[in-house]
C-alpha cells in the first residue's frame, strides 16, 4: 500500500488516474452510507496527505458518484472548520484535498454552481480564520480563484495586508507561493489594477538621487503617473479600499518624532516588500503577460529603478535579509528583460512603454554602473532564491 500510495503522490496524470481508479473500492466506496466513505478518504489524507489531494483530483473523472463527492465537500469543510482531532499536517492535506476537489468538480458548470452555494461568506470566512500557516492560506486562494466573486470583506481584507505586509525576513518557498496565489486571485477577481497601482504608490515613496546617471525612462512617466493615481481615486472595484487602506498603513504617516532618516528607512523597507511582489508576478505566466500589458509600466520600471539605486548607493543601515534586499534590482532587471523580449517577440506589451532600444541601453548602463556596489552587497553574504 504504501508503494501504491507513494506512486499516486508523484507519478503522472495518466498514471495517477489509474491509481486512483484501483484506490476508490477501499477509500470512497459506493456500497457503503456515505458518511464512512467519507471518513475512508479523511483515513487517506491522514496517511498520506498529497496522496489523497491527488485521490480527491481524480475521483471524479474515476467514476466517483458526483453527489457523493459534493457530500465530502460538505465533509470536508465541516472538518476544517470543526478541527476536531486535526493537526497542522492533517489540515493542510485536507485542505489541499478540498481545493483539488472543487477544482475538479468546478469543471462542470452546474457543479461549479452547487460549488458555490456551499461555499457561502461565512463557510469562506471561518476557513480563512483556521488557516494558520502559508500552506493552508495558499489553498484557501486557490480554491475561491474558481469561484465568481462574492461579497467576502475578509478575503479583501486578507489579500491586500498580503500584499502590503508578506515579504518577511525569512522568506520560504511556501511565502512565494500564497503570493503568487493571491496574485491570480486579484486578476481572475478584477482587482489587478489596484494590485499595481497600490506596488506603484509604495515604491514611488523612495525619492530618486540627485545624479546625472538617473534619466527619466521616458515623457510618458510623468502622464502614466497622473493617470495611475487619478486610477486609485476614481476605481470601483471591491479592492479599492481595502487596498487603499493597507497601502497608506505600510507608506506610514510622517510623524514629527521620527526622523528624516528613519522616515526613509521605512519607505525604502516598505518598497523593498514592493518590489518582491514585482518580481513574484514575473515568476508566472498569467501574471507576467498582465503586467506586461499594464498602461502603468512605465511608471513601474521608473520606480524601482529608483528603488534598485537607492539599495546600492545610499549605505542605509536597515536589518533586512540578503534575498529580500535585492529584490528590487531583480525586479527592475527581470521587467525590463521580460519588456525588451515580448517586444521582439511580437507579444502584447503597454502601447505607451519604453522603447527596446533604450530599455536595453539604461539596463546596460545601469548594470555597469551598479556592478561594485553590487558586488559589496552581497559579497559573502549569498541566500539561495525561494
Amino acid at each position: 500500500m504504501e508503494t501504491l500510495l507513494s506512486a499516486l503522490e508523484s507519478d503522472k496524470p495518466p498514471l495517477a488516474r489509474r491509481l486512483t481508479r484501483l484506490l476508490i473500492p477501499s477509500y470512497f466506496p459506493t456500497k457503503v452510507p456515505v458518511a464512512q466513505a467519507c471518513n475512508r478518504c479523511i483515513a487517506l489524507i491522514k496517511r498520506s496527505p498529497h496522496a489523497g489531494a491527488r485521490f480527491c483530483e481524480w475521483a471524479m473523472m474515476e467514476g466517483a458518484p458526483l453527489y457523493s463527492l459534493l457530500e465530502l465537500v460538505k465533509f470536508f469543510v465541516a472538518q476544517l472548520i470543526s478541527l476536531n482531532g486535526l493537526d497542522v499536517e492533517g489540515r493542510e492535506g485536507i485542505f489541499l484535498a478540498l481545493s483539488k476537489l472543487c477544482h475538479s468538480l468546478a469543471n462542470e458548470k452546474e457543479l461549479k454552481t452547487l460549488l458555490g452555494t456551499l461555499l457561502t461568506r461565512e463557510t469562506l470566512k471561518s476557513l480563512l480564520a483556521n488557516a494558520t500557516t502559508s500552506a493552508l492560506r495558499t489553498s484557501i486562494v486557490q480554491l475561491v480563484s474558481l469561484m465568481t466573486p462574492k461579497d467576502v470583506p475578509e478575503l479583501f481584507e486578507y489579500c491586500s495586508h498580503l500584499v502590503m505586509n508578506s515579504a518577511n525576513d525569512s522568506l520560504t518557498p511556501l511565502d512565494c507561493n500564497e503570493a503568487r496565489a493571491v496574485h491570480s486571485l486579484m486578476l481572475a477577481w478584477g482587482g489587478f489594477n489596484d494590485l499595481i497601482n497600490a506596488l506603484i504608490q509604495i515604491l514611488i515613496q523612495v525619492a530618486p538621487r540627485t545624479s546625472d546617471s538617473m534619466i527619466h525612462l521616458s515623457s510618458s512617466t510623468g502622464k502614466s503617473l497622473k493617470r495611475t493615481r487619478s486610477q486609485s481615486k476614481g476605481s470601483k472595484s471591491p479592492w479599492t479600499n481595502s487596498m487603499n487602506k493597507k497601502c497608506n498603513s505600510a507608506r506610514g504617516k510622517k510623524i514629527s518624532s521620527v526622523s528624516e532618516g528613519e522616515q526613509s528607512i521605512k519607505n525604502l523597507i516598505s518598497a523593498i516588500r514592493a518590489a518582491w511582489h514585482v518580481d513574484n508576478l514575473l515568476e508566472m505566466e498569467e501574471t507576467r503577460n498582465a503586467l506586461l500589458a499594464h498602461e502603468c509600466i512605465p511608471v513601474l520600471v521608473s520606480v524601482l529603478r529608483n528603488t534598485a539605486d537607492s539599495i546600492m548607493h545610499n549605505n542605509l543601515d536597515f536589518q533586512v535579509s540578503d534575498y529580500l534586499k535585492v529584490s528590487p534590482i531583480r525586479a527592475y532587471t527581470g521587467l525590463t528583460i521580460h519588456l525588451t523580449l515580448s517586444k521582439r517577440s511580437g507579444k502584447k506589451v503597454a502601447s505607451n512603454s519604453t522603447s527596446e532600444e533604450q530599455l536595453v541601453s539604461l539596463l546596460h548602463d545601469d548594470i555597469l554602473w551598479c556592478m561594485p556596489s553590487l558586488i559589496s552587497l552581497i559579497s559573502g553574504k549569498t541566500q539561495k532564491r525561494p
